[in-house]
């Protein structure tokens, strides 16, 4: 959506909706021979002013990703090249909470000695160029890395401090892509 934001922009259109064709020319996902499982999946997307000329805050995507980690049984993934957060409500920055509720989760299953694992998936830098690399996306990268790793309210240290450092080895990797 940030292109057609872009976009919009530039050519001064309001609420521009991106619709898919109605017939595609072949299937989205590729069809192959192989055992079916019923899943439950909840597909989730944010809109703002940026992306919809919404003048509140919309948070039905951040209240589910809460109720999601609290519901999780076997594992968490979470893929998110802005993946910014902390596990102290007292931080002024960032000021979702999907950290601490990270960390509940992983302590719980510690407690109750669950098979429980967090992924997370990061690249090594945000889908931004170069030439964008003088504000914006250099915060983000920060933020990232404390919320994730170096900050004493980020998901890696209050998981150490909670459950030691051999423990959060045990329940939570970190994969980077370049």
């Amino acid at each position: 959506q940030r292109w057609e934001a872009s976009r919009q922009k530039e050519s001064h259109a309001t609420n521009c909706i991106i619709i898919p064709d109605a017939e595609p020319q072949q299937p989205a996902i590729p069809q192959f021979d192989m055992k079916h499982h019923r899943t439950r999946v909840q597909i989730l997307r944010s809109v703002s002013s940026w992306s919809f000329s919404f003048t509140q805050t919309e948070q039905s995507m951040y209240t589910a990703q809460l109720e999601a980690i609290r519901n999780s049984k076997h594992f968490i993934y979470i893929g998110n090249q802005f993946f910014t957060s902390t596990s102290n409500p007292k931080q002024a920055n960032p000021r979702n909470m999907i950290v601490r509720e990270l960390v509940d989760r992983v302590v719980h299953a510690h407690q109750n000695n669950e098979d429980f694992r967090l992924i997370l998936l990061h690249p090594q830098q945000t889908s931004s160029t170069l030439e964008d690399w003088t504000g914006v996306p250099l915060k983000l990268v920060y933020w990232q890395y404390a919320g994730v790793l170096r900050a004493p309210w980020g998901l890696w240290e209050t998981l150490k401090q909670r459950i030691g450092e051999e423990n959060t080895s045990k329940y939570l990797t970190i994969h980077s892509l370049r």
